[in-house]
């Protein structure tokens, strides 16, 4: 029963419920097209020596896509098993009809050589039995679920930046193959495996399988998709991102001239919440992850590593810093940002030139520190070598504290160098 197309192959084989395991592997069905014909059940010792009349028949239909790159034409799968229909604890001899049928799936958009150089590129795949929870991803901020399988990228990590048309074609690809697919140490046979996502409109959800008990989720994905993607936990519950909102801080040139600057955004008016800024006890607003939005403005480390930090040497009224262990690179830190956090010059300073062991500042220093007593690290100027500030908000999951996430939240950020820049107030309102 059903719609399949006269050059669509569809295949069967026998599972064992007590086992949980297959018994036969992909046996394709003599013709292409709707099926109509018969299956062995038992076989004497002369007839292959088996009997699956308690047993259960799968029987699939997932096409090949069909196409050149960019007018790929794929089709959607389908399942149907002697347990769906009705028969119960087994099959005897008469005729079954299975409603197995497959339309043209849109979202299925890549060719098998696309693919291929996809999964060449970022190392896709799929793990199952891993066990793994969504501790590293901010789902339903504050909350960690538990998945058994994960698709993901594996050397390229979150640089792989996946989307969901990627994850898709990914998967439904390895899902017509009939080898093992799983990464991990077991192994999964693709043609034989559940689906493991689907689309709906232009979400991407997981799904959880084994009679919905191993949830499935997807790491390594490109962060601007997260309201794309829904991911099915153990418990067959299907978990979402927070919606969030995204915020750009950018500072002057005179603050961004300043080795010291230091910024914060505090919740400033009525309906950010009771504390609030100017207050003692003003709340700095914490970012989709859960972390403060206040740093210093240059926070990006440079070499040397911290093997080498704690080997300083000052005289007072000089503009050097004399490194013990030396090999630093000359001249790699001109314009950068000499970091001091121990000794008697505590502070920041732009660096104006250096040597193998020296560290020369644009000033000078006011006091004497004995050899190895000065510790210090060098810092790239600017956020992460740019001249903006960026984050992500969740207004709904936020530590505003007034129950208000429906309303933006009233904010002030609050910057002030120490050396050269004046402090700096901006009122703004946040929300997400």
């Amino acid at each position: 029963l059903g719609n399949i197309l006269t050059s669509q192959q569809p295949y069967f084989a026998w599972y064992d419920t007590g086992t949980t395991s297959f018994l036969t592997s992909v046996t394709n069905f003599s013709f292409a097209g709707i099926v109509n014909e018969p299956v062995q059940v038992y076989g004497d010792t002369n007839n292959g020596n088996f009997d699956y009349r308690t047993k259960q028949l799968f029987v699939y239909i997932r096409p090949d896509t069909t196409g050149a790159s960019g007018s790929v034409v794929g089709y959607t799968y389908d399942l149907s098993t002697t347990a769906a229909i009705g028969t119960g604890a087994g099959v005897t001899y008469q005729v079954y009809r299975f409603p197995l049928s497959t339309v043209q799936d849109l979202n299925l958009t890549l060719t098998d050589s696309e693919i291929t150089t996809l999964d060449t590129n970022k190392t896709l795949r799929i793990r199952f039995d891993v066990n793994e929870t969504s501790a590293q991803l901010p789902i339903q901020f504050g909350s960690t679920f538990n998945f058994t399988h994960t698709i993901d990228a594996d050397t390229s990590g979150d640089l792989a930046n996946l989307t969901p048309t990627e994850v898709y074609n990914f998967v439904q690809f390895q899902l017509r193959q009939n080898v093992d697919i799983d990464d991990a140490a077991g192994t999964r046979t693709g043609k034989l495996t559940e689906e493991l996502v689907k689309f709906v409109g232009t979400t991407l959800e997981t799904l959880a399988i084994n009679s919905a008990t191993e949830g499935v989720m997807i790491d390594n994905f490109d962060t601007n998709e997260t309201a794309n993607l829904k991911f099915s936990d153990n418990g067959n519950v299907l978990r979402a991102f927070p919606v969030i909102s995204s915020g750009i801080i950018t500072l002057n040139d005179r603050l961004r001239d300043d080795p010291a600057t230091r910024y914060w955004m505090f919740y400033t008016t009525a309906n950010s919440g009771t504390n609030v800024y100017p207050g003692a006890n003003a709340l700095i607003v914490t970012d989709y992850n859960g972390d403060d939005v206040s740093n210093y403005l240059h926070i990006s480390g440079q070499t040397p590593q911290t093997s080498q930090t704690t080997d300083g040497a000052i005289t007072a009224a000089s503009s050097v810093l004399t490194s013990t262990a030396g090999g630093l690179t000359p001249s790699a830190f001109i314009g950068k940002v000499l970091r001091i956090t121990a000794g008697n010059n505590l502070g920041f300073y732009f660096i104006t030139a250096n040597t193998a062991n020296t560290i020369t500042i644009d000033g000078v220093f006011e006091a004497t520190d004995a050899s190895n007593t000065v510790t210090w690290a060098v810092y790239n100027k600017n956020a992460n070598g740019q001249v903006s500030y960026t984050f992500d908000y969740d207004n709904a999951a936020s530590n505003r504290g007034d129950g208000l996430s429906s309303v933006d939240a009233g904010i002030t950020l609050v910057a002030l160098g120490l050396d050269g820049a004046q402090y700096v107030i901006q009122a703004g309102t946040i929300g997400g």
